[in-house]
């Protein structure tokens, strides 16, 4: 380009497009941040207009910015850019788009080349992705999986709806990365919506320039059958939209899929032994019991009698839904339920264990309806209370509340114990892993493994949010629409 001009006094840079359009460089010889923003509007102007732009600079001397579109096949693809320190005839700059044309053609095949690299990892991603859609417990699952791996690549909001059978109206099921404010009112504005195939090309405008609105972005669709996701692009990430939208319909449509709760390998078989071993002296430990409370005649000890029994009940069935489990079933009975209710129920079995139950604090803020297997949620919940009253200080209170948030019912239990370190939070739902704080006390390391599989059975999410004191565990459940 220095040949072109006849001069050695100049500094040259290459801009192309991203994904998104925005023009940036991609090459130059040093960085020049002079006239950053006059420069960039030039840039953008010959781009735009085709045609090559030129500015003296009066701030250096008289240097000279050339702006020069890169044109290929009648596509432009860049702009070169030329920072001239001394006079340049005509002659010479006519030279110079001569060479540009030749410049433009190396530039588009770097750019096709590029594409084809971002479109082969799209479709590896989406590749990678099927296998974790085809191992969710539920449809709810496998739409949230989809959208949590849109927000990651686009850095943007998104929603999604999914249909009880097909040709069902979707239904709002979800928010992810909107605030609960915008959540709501985006469940509110579209609460329902015909399958995305029925609408006709204003109705779809419609929808999309209502998330829009309500979210202050727009967004982009995925069209899966019983399932729609609308997530908004931030950035010029390749995602194989078609693709995704393609895998996604397959999973749903195999329809509601029984819940597995296997552990891999040897472990499996270890929790089927486990379980099987363990029924036959619960089964004779009640029998005890039973027989026991039919010869007291104290009303204290009853009541205590009484509810051993209970708990001995309840593990009893525990084991044998194991034993179900490790065969590959798992017979939810799924039904609409009060979510504080079972809360309430989870924290009256740890006290009961424990006799800690007045170091827990309950609120509750209005009703919150799910569609959940009671006994199997309370399990979930009474393993965070556990490891709650676990990691915390003697006397200090364990913090449960119990709410819902657009579409969400929620469950946050938080403790002021020792926390999790940074490096051990990926970790922690991991079966037979306990963290480097735990208590001296034994501990079989399932507790939160067994919690997060079962609310994910449920079509809901475990996680652990980060805070200044201690550990706080966030549930979130899909809320029962009536």
């Amino acid at each position: 380009m220095r040949a072109a001009l006849g001069t050695d006094r100049a500094w040259v840079a290459i801009s192309a497009p991203d994904a998104a359009g925005r023009l940036r460089v991609i090459w130059a010889e040093e960085v020049d941040a002079a006239d950053g923003r006059l420069r960039a509007s030039r840039r953008r102007s010959a781009f735009l207009g085709g045609a090559t732009e030129r500015v003296v600079l009066t701030s250096d001397g008289g240097s000279t910015l050339a702006f020069v579109p890169l044109v290929c096949g009648g596509e432009a693809v860049g702009v070169l850019e030329i920072r001239a320190m001394e006079a340049v005839d005509e002659a010479r700059w006519a030279a110079l788009e001569e060479a540009a044309a030749q410049l433009a053609v190396a530039v588009r095949a770097l750019r096709d080349r590029a594409r084809l690299r971002a479109r082969a990892a799209a479709l590896e991603e989406v590749v990678a992705l099927t296998r974790r859609l085809l191992v969710t417990p539920s449809d709810h699952a496998a739409l949230r999986a989809a959208a949590r791996y849109l927000v990651e690549r686009w850095e943007g909001p998104a929603a999604g709806w999914l249909a009880p059978d097909a040709g069902a109206p979707l239904r709002f099921a979800f928010g992810r990365g909107l605030a609960a404010g915008r959540e709501r009112r985006l469940a509110q504005a579209l609460r329902q919506l015909p399958p995305w195939s029925e609408l006709n090309e204003a109705e779809r405008r419609e929808v999309l320039d209502t998330f829009a609105e309500t979210v202050g972005a727009p967004a982009e669709p995925v069209d899966a059958g019983r399932g729609l996701l609308l997530a908004a692009r931030s950035n010029g990430a390749e995602v194989a939209v078609d693709e995704l939208a393609s895998v996604l319909r397959a999973v749903l449509e195999r329809g509601e899929r029984n819940v597995r709760l296997v552990p891999e390998g040897d472990r499996g078989v270890g929790v089927a032994w486990a379980a099987h071993e363990l029924r036959r002296p619960l089964i004779g430990v009640r029998a005890v019991l039973e027989y026991l409370l039919r010869e007291e005649a104290d009303e204290g000890r009853r009541w205590m009698l009484t509810r051993s029994v209970e708990e001995m009940q309840r593990l009893t069935e525990l084991t044998e839904g194991l034993l179900r489990w490790s065969a590959g079933e798992a017979p939810l009975d799924r039904r609409p339920v009060e979510l504080s209710e079972v809360v309430r129920g989870a924290v009256a079995t740890c006290g009961f264990e424990t006799g800690r139950g007045d170091r827990i604090v309950l609120r509750t803020d209005g009703p919150a309806v799910v569609r959940a297997d009671p006994q199997h949620l309370g399990v979930a919940i009474a393993n965070l209370l556990r490891n709650a009253l676990a990691y915390s200080p003697e006397g200090s209170e364990v913090l449960v509340s119990v709410g819902a948030e657009a579409s969400r019912a929620t469950v946050v239990v938080q403790d002021g114990g020792p926390g999790v370190p940074p490096e051990e939070r990926d970790a922690i739902f991991e079966p037979f892993l306990r963290g480097s704080r735990a208590p001296a006390r034994p501990g079989s390391g399932l507790g939160l493994f067994i919690a997060k599989r079962v609310i994910e059975a449920h079509g809901g999410e475990l996680r652990l949010e980060p805070g200044p004191v201690g550990a706080t565990f966030r549930v979130e459940l899909p809320m029962e629409v009536p």
